[in-house]
């Protein structure tokens, strides 16, 4: 079941929705490696490894229409034209395991403040300017694999005004895919954000569009510790791979707890109604520990079932700023 691409926040956890750097800023990074200071970093890059299952759900079933055979003197001509079944791709009819890589990084124009919290929230929380990109492959068992690579952007304005701009391609056997996403925001609050944005996801099989928009606090307690919560709406209009109209809705709640600056962990829910490819729903839990000020190790687990997919992705990030 394909479901459009959540946009990503500085809150959640670490995805196949982060950034590698650009080309053009890796020879940047050496020349400034050496020039940031210790409260601050320009360059963030990570290596993550995915490790899963995924199979078909109950929900699943081929078209029941079986032409009778030709003489039968019960024959009748059918009415209309019976949908064709959909195509075969190898995360269909699972279940089959999987893993894959992906390779993340990002340039923080103007660099990014880490003396105002959690060392995770800090782009959030010092309303950092970035530019990436990302790449990445996942390979199945059962046969095929997947290749995407994206490119981001985001830009906080004086007054906080909240600019992004996202885009990347995506290719899985026949189905090629291309994703997009716009949105524009504004900080409420210090450490509080809105943002509405818009998504497109369009392969060769099926087509989704989404309008959303979503929240973001953060918070200081007196105790020291911070958390985190967020809120996601989206509506969605589309077409799945038989032509069928395909709207429906997302909602994606996320927390997250940090005890102190350099460690945290956090938990999403994803609600999510289709009217032809079925409902959805995931969760996902993940720790985040700072080894340095500079290295950080992210774990994260996944579990998704919906009346189409299931299955469970198992993840391990290691990142370095400087």
């Amino acid at each position: 079941m394909k479901r459009i691409q959540r946009p990503k926040s500085h809150t959640s956890a670490p995805s196949a929705s982060g950034t590698l750097r650009l080309g053009a800023t890796i020879l940047a990074a050496v020349v400034a490696a050496g020039s940031g200071s210790a409260d601050s970093y320009q360059f963030e890059g990570g290596i993550e490894y995915v490790s899963g299952e995924v199979s078909v759900g109950d929900g699943y079933s081929p078209p029941d229409y079986t032409p009778p055979p030709v003489g039968d003197p019960g024959f009748t001509p059918p009415t209309g034209t019976p949908e064709p079944e959909p195509p075969v791709s190898g995360t269909q009819f699972g279940p089959s395991d999987y893993d894959g890589w992906v390779l993340s990084g990002t340039w923080y124009v103007g660099g990014v403040d880490t003396t105002r919290g959690p060392l995770r929230l800090a782009p959030f929380v010092s309303r950092a300017n970035s530019i990436g990109a990302e790449i990445g492959q996942i390979d199945l068992d059962s046969g095929g694999d997947a290749d995407f690579w994206f490119v981001d952007s985001r830009w906080v304005l004086p007054n906080g005004i909240i600019l992004e701009a996202d885009y990347g391609q995506r290719e899985a056997g026949s189905a090629d895919a291309d994703v997009a996403r716009i949105a524009g925001g504004y900080y409420f609050g210090d450490t509080s954000a809105v943002r509405v944005g818009y998504d497109t996801d369009d392969d060769d099989f099926s087509e989704l569009e989404r309008w959303s928009i979503d929240i973001t606090h953060v918070q200081t307690l007196e105790n020291g510790t911070t958390f985190s919560v967020g809120a996601l709406i989206g509506l969605v209009t589309g077409e799945d791979g038989l032509g069928r109209d395909d709207d429906g809705s997302d909602v994606v709640l996320t927390a997250s707890y940090f005890p102190q600056d350099n460690f945290g962990f956090g938990l999403e829910a994803l609600f999510s109604e289709r009217d032809a490819s079925g409902d959805a729903n995931a969760w996902e839990l993940w720790a985040d520990y700072f080894v340095t000020e500079k290295i950080s190790l992210t774990l994260a687990y996944r579990d998704e079932d919906g009346d189409i997919a299931e299955g469970d992705t198992l993840s391990f990030e290691a990142r370095y700023r400087f």
